[in-house]
C-alpha cells in the first residue's frame, strides 16, 4: 500500500509549485492504507489543517483514480515526544 501513496506524491509533485509540495505534502507520513482510507500523519493540527483546506481534495482525488475506487483521507496528528521524565 506504500506504492499508492508514492504514487499520489509523484503527482502531487508535478501539480503544485515546488515550494508548497516541499513545504506541506512531504512532511506527511504514510500511516496506513486499508479498504475504506488512506491515513496519514501530519506534524501538527496547523499543518492538518492547512492541507486539508489547500490540498484534501487533489489528494482524495488521486487516490480515487490511482485505486479505481473512492477511498476516504484521514490527516491524524502526530503525537508529540514528552522526552524523559525528570524526577525531583
Amino acid at each position: 500500500m506504500e506504492q499508492i501513496w508514492q504514487e499520489i506524491r509523484a503527482i502531487l509533485e508535478q501539480k503544485i509549485p515546488e515550494h508548497s509540495y516541499r513545504m506541506w505534502i512531504d512532511p506527511l507520513k504514510l500511516d496506513q492504507v486499508n479498504h475504506e482510507e488512506l491515513m496519514l500523519t501530519a506534524p501538527n493540527h496547523f499543518f492538518k489543517r492547512r492541507v486539508t483546506e489547500n490540498f484534501g481534495d487533489l489528494i482524495s482525488s488521486e487516490l480515487k483514480r490511482i485505486s479505481g475506487r473512492k477511498l476516504g483521507v484521514r490527516i491524524n496528528v502526530a503525537v508529540a515526544d514528552k522526552g524523559p521524565e525528570l524526577k525531583p
